[in-house]
C-alpha cells in the first residue's frame, strides 16, 4: 500500500542530548548572576560564548573560575556556565568589545566572559 501524502504527515523525533558535562554544570552552586542584554540573549541561544559587550549588570560577587547563572533583564534562567573573570574585573568591562578588555584591565585578557565549551544554555 501506499501513503496518500495529502493524508499522512511526518514528525521526526527531536533529541535533546546533554552533555555529562552540562548536567554537572547545571547541578553546581552558583556564586553570582550574570544579566544578559536582548543580543547576548538570541547569541547565547544560538550557541555563542558569552561577551563583555551583551551584559547589563552583575548580581552578587564571584571569581574568576566559579560558576555563574546567566540571566535576561527578567531575571529568567538562561544558563550557567564557569566565568573567566572575577565579578570587579568584569564590572570594569560591561558593555566593552573584545579589543577594549586588555587596556581597560591593564593586563592580557580573554576574549568570552564564559566561553561556550564551558556553558549550558536551556
Amino acid at each position: 500500500s501506499s501513503i496518500n501524502s495529502d493524508n499522512s504527515s511526518f514528525c521526526k523525533a527531536i533529541s535533546d542530548k546533554i552533555t555529562a558535562k552540562n548536567k554537572w554544570l547545571l547541578h553546581l552552586k552558583s556564586s553570582g548572576d550574570i544579566v544578559v542584554d536582548s543580543g547576548a540573549k538570541n547569541a547565547l541561544l544560538d550557541g555563542s560564548s558569552l561577551l563583555a559587550v551583551g551584559i547589563k549588570s552583575l548580581i552578587g560577587h564571584f571569581d574568576k573560575g566559579d560558576i555563574v547563572r546567566i540571566v535576561d533583564s527578567d531575571e529568567s534562567f538562561l544558563g550557567q556556565g564557569i566565568v573567566n573573570y572575577s565579578s570587579e574585573d568584569l564590572q570594569k568591562i560591561i558593555g566593552a568589545q573584545n579589543w577594549e578588555h586588555s587596556k581597560l584591565l591593564q593586563r592580557p585578557a580573554n576574549n568570552s566572559v564564559v566561553h561556550v565549551d564551558n556553558l549550558v544554555v536551556i
